[in-house]
This record gives structure tokens, C-alpha cells and sequence, in this order.
């Protein structure tokens, strides 16, 4: 046993870091009681390395190392408040670094820099996530030097399904601040370097071919496959690939950069000297990564490849979950705070799927389906992997995005591959572009989009009936259960019995969630405060405002939440603000809402047995 773990040496070392990690930011324990465990781990591991008890010491290791890295950069920084904070005036002065997205009225940019507003010390060396409105006129790169007002406040945790977990994404960016500013207050005060020029320059290159060459919407789409960059693509057509599950394939993702190494190791194939072709493939392919802005996903890729590609020249036999490991600690390493995006631990969650999972599902189906022509083989192997890394990835998806979809199973068959050689043909056709033949390819990955698009329509209408958005969470982990039965138990009578219970624990969770009569929850927002009164098949929305007589700003996370109710609804409302969402919803739902007097809000406000007044709840987490 010993010596199979001793195969997972990184694999363990990643677990530990990870756990030592997770444990201090779940318990924020005080400083000075981690300097003494990491002072008492360090004299242990030297008396263990001197008394040469390495297994003891491949422990404790890994876990002082993920208490430091704690220490010396989650967790020193900003403390989130868990409450509603309204955004305060100031200025800012610092570098754009990383532009995350920009069309022609808004740009999404991270900024270091100084930051001086009201109520609050000066922000030295503080890094925010700043929206900019803008014109079209006005094109942002990385590297400008920036002078703004701006308004600032700090990110918010989700409260409500429908919400965006701000706090997560923020800290997934390492941003200590959100921040919105306006073009006529903002001034660029330097220009990037030449080597962001080059790059813009390029965005701005590669765009115009594929648009002379492509319909308009096919063109944003090989433009995001090429650069990663989605801001061209519609709305519509993004959310249709979200619902199928497909809406990867949009995404510069460790399969666009696999393509894109095979293609460079084939390209290489005529150099025989090891290190030389190493180099090379190093060199090509990180340029690659370098035009993508290096997008975490695809940098993650890319060393991922330069190590297969090492060892395998090496003529090293490694476990490929070694090498993933090696490469979500040299992240962790680098970048602590990155455990907190969704890209990051789905990503390794989609290749953890593949390792584990796609051979025996491979072979499973080649079993069944006894299937020896090499295209029906072809489909069979991308059913596989799509059911590989539905496995582990449809609960996360249900827990961060509230939906479980089953369409994705079938849509991938085709339009990954489809993906694939339009990214191909495009890349390819744009090397070539001052040619008839570049054309003709760009042509043939117009065309290959386009029926990707129409694939995805198809099942969406075909397939709708695995979407589920309601408990869509338990729909997942049932859905995880099964496959991992039938892909791991051997004999048939074993299989039937374990899927009875899990069906029928599932079902008990159904009926135990719908058991509870009345359930009641209280919603801080921004402008008023939302009580949700549930009862079976009517739900009950008191809408409380802040202030009387303000101007009613939209809160599209509780519209949505309010249109994700079943059954009959009823709203109350004690404002402009509560009118003006109701005024949003009357053409999507059907419901009933009267306006709250005072003595009705005293009257509700006694039932509820609150302490203060309902309009005056900030706190996030009051029950």
C-alpha cells in the first residue's frame, strides 16, 4: 500500500498544501497561533529528515508550506465586511494589468495602483476590479497609466442564488477592491509598452480578417476560440451555449491549447536533437498562450504540455495525475488566492475526470456497442469524454450556477469535434490569409460554425427535458452516483441494487425538502430589503425600502430569483423601488402586489419578530 502511494508522491504533496490551506481560510485563526504550529512543524521535519524518517517528513512539509503561503499572501490583505456598503467617491491613480473584458461602451480591467476616498485611509499598492464606461472612440490596453474618480466599494458574497459571488471572484483576481469610473472623468496618462501594442495590434488584425471572411456572429465565435476573448459573441448565442453545456468550447481551455501542441509537435516533427525540439515547442507555444493575454486556463495547459513533452523525450514513464498536481501547486505556489475561481478548480476537476474516468467509460461502451468502424469508434471516444467530465464536473456547476444539464451529454459529441476543426481551419486560414487558399479556409470554418450553432439549437429543443434548474444541485450528485456505479461495480445484480438506493435516497431528499411548510428568509439589498415567505405553492415577496422618494436602480439578481418562483406570487411592496422591479416582472410572471402602508410594515415587521426596523437590515447574514 505504501508503495503505490510512494507512485503519488506530488498528488499527496498538492492534497496537503490544499488542506492546510482551506482549513486557515475557513477558520481565520490568529496570527501568532501560525507562526507556532509552522515553528513546531519546522522543528519536527528537521528531527524527522535527521532521524530519516522521509515519509513523516513528505507531510509535514507540504503542510507548513500551505500555512505560509497563508500567511504571506491570503492571509494578509483586506477583511470583506458582510454587509451592504454603499460605493464611496474618490480618485485613482495606477497601471491597467490585465484587461478581462472590453467592447464598445464597457471595459472590465484590473488595476494597481494608489487610491485615495472618502471615509477611507489611502489605498497604496491596492489592486481593483474597475469597470470603465466608455465610447467606442476609446480603446484600453494593458500597461496604460490611468488617472480616474471613481467610485469604490468593497465586493459582496452571494445572498441569493441569482447573485454573482463577488467576494470569490475578487479574490480569484487577487483584487482588494471593486470600482466603477466613466470615460469623461478618466484620463490615460501613459501609453502601454510596445510589446501590449503588438498584441492589441494583433486582437485587432486577427478580428478584421475573420469578419471580411465570416458572417458577423461566426467571426466572434472563431475570434473567442482563437483568443479566448468572447466579448464579440452575442448574448443569445452565449446563453444557448451555456444551457447546452457547451459553452467551453468558447473559452481558450486545455483542450484549444492541446490542439494547438499537437499541432506544433507535428510541425516539429523534422528536428531530431531532444533539447532542440523542447525549446521550440516551448517557444511556439507559449506564444501562443502569450496572445490569449495568458489566460490562467491556457497557461495551466501550457506547462501541463512542456511536461508531458519533457518526460516523454526523457523516456520517463509519469502519472499523468502527477503532472497535474505539479501543475495546480506550481498555481497554488504562485498565486494562493487562485483556489477561489471557478476556472481553476474546474478545469482540474474536467482533467481529473479524464484520467480517472474516460478509459473505463471508453471500454464500457465499446463492450456494449461492439462497434469496429473508426468514425462510430470516433463518436463512442467523445461520448466518453464528455461523460468523463460530466462526472465531475456537473456538481460544481449545479452549486456555482444553479443547473444541472443533461443536454451537454449529447451536444459534445459533435460540437467538440466540430470546435476543433473550425479553430483549426481559422488558425491555419489566418496564416494564410494573404492567399486564395486562407480564404477558402476561413470560408470552410464559416461554414463548419455555423453548423456547430444550429447543432446547439437542436438538442437544446430536442434535449430540454434534462435541464433541471430546481434542486438542480441533488439532480447532480444522483446523476454522479449512478455513473460512478455502473462505471466501477462489476457485477450487474450490485449495480441494480446501488442505483435503487440512490434513486431512492434521492427521492427522500425531494420529499424531505418539500416537507417544510413555511419557510422564511430575509434578503439584504442595495436599495431595500426582500423577505421571501414560502408555503408550499405560493411564495409571498415583502420588498422594504431603504429611503422614500429615491431613484430606483435595477437589481436583475432579484428579478430573476422572484421569476424562479413556483406557483402562485405575491409581492408587497413600500416604495419606488419596489414598484419599479414590479414594473420589470409584469410582463414575464403572472402575480398579485399591493403597496404596503405603514402600519402594515409595523404590523409585518412585530410577526417577523425583528429587532429593527426591516429597512435597516445591512447584515448579510442575518436570519
Amino acid at each position: 500500500m505504501l508503495t503505490d502511494l510512494s507512485k503519488y508522491k506530488v498528488t499527496i504533496m498538492l492534497l496537503l498544501v490544499g488542506s492546510a490551506l482551506i482549513c486557515c481560510l475557513m477558520l481565520s485563526p490568529d496570527t501568532n497561533i501560525l507562526f507556532s504550529i509552522i515553528s513546531l512543524l519546522a522543528f519536527s521535519t528537521f528531527y524527522l529528515f535527521y532521524k530519516k524518517r522521509y515519509s513523516a517528513v513528505l507531510i509535514l512539509v507540504p503542510l507548513s508550506l500551505g500555512i505560509t503561503l497563508y500567511l504571506f499572501n491570503t492571509g494578509i490583505g483586506f477583511s470583506y465586511p458582510y454587509k451592504i456598503i454603499e460605493p464611496v467617491p474618490g480618485m485613482f491613480k495606477g497601471e491597467i494589468d490585465k484587461i478581462i473584458r472590453q467592447n464598445g461602451k464597457v471595459c472590465t480591467a484590473l488595476c494597481t495602483g494608489t487610491a485615495k476616498c472618502k471615509y477611507l485611509p489611502r489605498l497604496n499598492n491596492t489592486t481593483l476590479l474597475l469597470t470603465i464606461f466608455k465610447s467606442d472612440s476609446l480603446n484600453l490596453q494593458a500597461g496604460s497609466d490611468i488617472l480616474c474618480e471613481i467610485k469604490l466599494r468593497p465586493p459582496r458574497t452571494a445572498i441569493i442564488p441569482t447573485d454573482f459571488d463577488e467576494v470569490a471572484y475578487a479574490k480569484s483576481l487577487s483584487a482588494d477592491f471593486l470600482a466603477i469610473a466613466f470615460e469623461r472623468n478618466l484620463s490615460v496618462t501613459d501609453a502601454p509598452s510596445t510589446i501590449e501594442t503588438l498584441r492589441e495590434n494583433l486582437y485587432t488584425k486577427i478580428y478584421k480578417i475573420l469578419s471580411v471572411n465570416m458572417h458577423e456572429e461566426n467571426a466572434g465565435i472563431a475570434y473567442a476560440l482563437i483568443t479566448g476573448d468572447k466579448s464579440q459573441i452575442p448574448k443569445q448565442i452565449k446563453r444557448e451555449f451555456s444551457i447546452a453545456g457547451t459553452a467551453h468550447i468558447l473559452a481558450v481551455s486545455g483542450l484549444h491549447v492541446g490542439l494547438i501542441a499537437a499541432a506544433i509537435y507535428i510541425f516539429l516533427g523534422f528536428i531530431s536533437n531532444h533539447n532542440t525540439k523542447f525549446i521550440s515547442f516551448t517557444v511556439l507555444l507559449f506564444s501562443y498562450i502569450w496572445l490569449t493575454g495568458f489566460r490562467v486556463t491556457a497557461l495551466r495547459a501550457g506547462i501541463m504540455a512542456a511536461l508531458y513533452l519533457y518526460f516523454k523525450l526523457r523516456q520517463r514513464q509519469v502519472k499523468a495525475v502527477n503532472i497535474v498536481s505539479a501543475v495546480a501547486l506550481i498555481n497554488i505556489i504562485i498565486n494562493p488566492s487562485v483556489i477561489y475561481s471557478v476556472g481553476f478548480q474546474m478545469s482540474f476537476l474536467a482533467i481529473l475526470g479524464i484520467i480517472f474516468f474516460y478509459g473505463k467509460i471508453n471500454r464500457g461502451l465499446q463492450n456494449i456497442f461492439r462497434i469496429e468502424r473508426g468514425e462510430y469508434k470516433f463518436l463512442l471516444s467523445s461520448l466518453s469524454l464528455s461523460l468523463a467530465t460530466s462526472l465531475t464536473l456537473s456538481p460544481m456547476i449545479a452549486y456555482y450556477f444553479g443547473i444541472f444539464s443533461g443536454i451537454g451529454f449529447f451536444a459534445n459529441i459533435l460540437i467538440v469535434p466540430g470546435a476543433m476543426l473550425a479553430l483549426s481551419l481559422s488558425a491555419v486560414g489566418l496564416l494564410l490569409s494573404f492567399s486564395f487558399v486562407g480564404e477558402l479556409l476561413l470560408h470552410g470554418a464559416d461554414l463548419c460554425i455555423y453548423i456547430i450553432v444550429f447543432i446547439n439549437k437542436i438538442n437544446i429543443d430536442t434535449f430540454r427535458f434534462l435541464l433541471f434548474e430546481e434542486n438542480a444541485l441533488y439532480w447532480s450528485i444522483a446523476f454522479t452516483m449512478l455513473l460512478t456505479t455502473f462505471i466501477y461495480l462489476e457485477k450487474m445484480r450490485a449495480k441494480i441494487l446501488f442505483s435503487i438506493l440512490i434513486l431512492a435516497g434521492t427521492a427522500i431528499s425531494f420529499s424531505i425538502l418539500e416537507s417544510n411548510k413555511i419557510s422564511i428568509r430575509i434578503f439584504p439589498r442595495e436599495q431595500l430589503t426582500a423577505v421571501e415567505i414560502k408555503e408550499k405553492e405560493k411564495t409571498l415577496f415583502i420588498l422594504s425600502e431603504r429611503k422614500p422618494d429615491q431613484y430606483a436602480r435595477r437589481d436583475i439578481s432579484l428579478e430573476n430569483y422572484m421569476l424562479s418562483s413556483k406557483g402562485e406570487l405575491y409581492i408587497g411592496v413600500t416604495g419606488n423601488c419596489g414598484i419599479s422591479l414590479c414594473d420589470k416582472l409584469k410582463d414575464s410572471v403572472e402575480f398579485k402586489y399591493v403597496e404596503l402602508d405603514h402600519k402594515a410594515q409595523l404590523l409585518l415587521e412585530k410577526s417577523l419578530d425583528l429587532p429593527i426596523r426591516l429597512s435597516q437590515i445591512i447584515d448579510l447574514n442575518h436570519e
